[in-house]
């Protein structure tokens, strides 16, 4: 089966993925140098723009290009690959999650989808005059919870499927 289908499983996945990420991710708070990663490892190398442009095969000027277009964020993955293969650096480049682990990231929506819905599905009873069933639902609001968080963390694409959430 493919990860889109029934062995698709949130938790492992993030676990998996923080496992992998764990260096990255306590490097990603350090912002960026105001200079550019290009050109401050270039400077604490000792190596000019014409000797770095000699190693892209390009003239002088384009290095100053070069280091502005990656302080205003507009070059390539491409170009920095190269550039830092040019000075003996690997590029590196990843997408982590903003201030905490994939697993407490998925944890924190699977529980706010699964509330979402209880309340929805609680205002759904109301509306529908289930007096009977809205206070069934409100019995057993643990049982449902879990089994939505279960449903949703097994599910391809469920945990972000915002229609599901929306209100009336």
């Amino acid at each position: 089966m493919s990860k889109h289908s029934a062995d698709f499983h949130a938790k492992e996945s993030a676990a998996a993925f923080d496992k992998e990420t764990t260096a990255i991710r306590s490097f990603s708070g350090k912002p960026r140098p105001d200079e550019g990663w290009l050109k401050k490892v270039r400077l604490m190398l000792g190596m000019t723009e014409a000797q770095l442009a000699a190693r892209l095969k390009t003239k002088q000027p384009n290095i100053s290009t070069l280091e502005k277009s990656e302080r205003d964020g507009t070059l390539t993955l491409k170009k920095m690959d190269k550039a830092a293969k040019a000075i003996g650096c690997k590029f590196v480049y990843a997408i982590v999650p903003d201030d905490t682990s994939a697993s407490a990231m998925i944890d924190k929506r699977a529980k706010w989808m699964c509330k979402e819905l209880y309340e929805k599905e609680l205002r759904a009873a109301r509306f529908a005059k289930q007096p009977d069933y809205a206070a069934k639902i409100r019995r057993t609001k643990q049982s449902y919870l879990t089994i939505r968080e279960i449903e949703i963390l097994q599910t391809f694409g469920l945990l972000w499927k915002d229609e599901w959430v929306e209100r009336e």
